[in-house]
């Protein structure tokens, strides 16, 4: 058996929205968090975009989870006391230094401001 190397754990919530509101909009719940072991944290980059009267900050950051790990769009995700929305699909990861580490890449997201 492959022991894989967990590097730190993170919290996951899981997306569930249920119903509507009286407006028609979708009322957003997650479930508890659980830990989740992850290989790695890549902070990635911020960007501010230039929308006129608002003064925001995007994160971009990306984890690295076991491929048994499941994450869809809307999931959240506390990396190191900061929660993130995941963005997008997950992506399937290669390492291209240690194949017991490939996994799914999961970008992140979160705007502040």
């Amino acid at each position: 058996m492959i022991m894989r190397r967990i590097s730190e754990t993170v919290q996951h919530e899981v997306y569930g929205g249920t119903g509507e509101d009286a407006h028609g909009n979708e009322i957003e719940t997650w479930a508890a968090p659980v830990a989740l072991g992850i290989y790695a944290y890549d902070p990635g980059g911020t960007s501010e975009p230039v929308i006129p009267g608002y003064d925001r900050v995007v994160t971009t950051p990306t984890i690295y989870v076991p491929s048994v790990s499941i994450l869809v769009p809307r999931d959240r995700v506390t990396v190191r006391g900061k929660l993130f929305e995941v963005d997008g699909d997950t992506s399937d990861f290669r390492n291209p230094y240690d194949e017991t580490m490939n996994g799914n890449s999961i970008n992140l997201k979160a705007v502040s401001g």
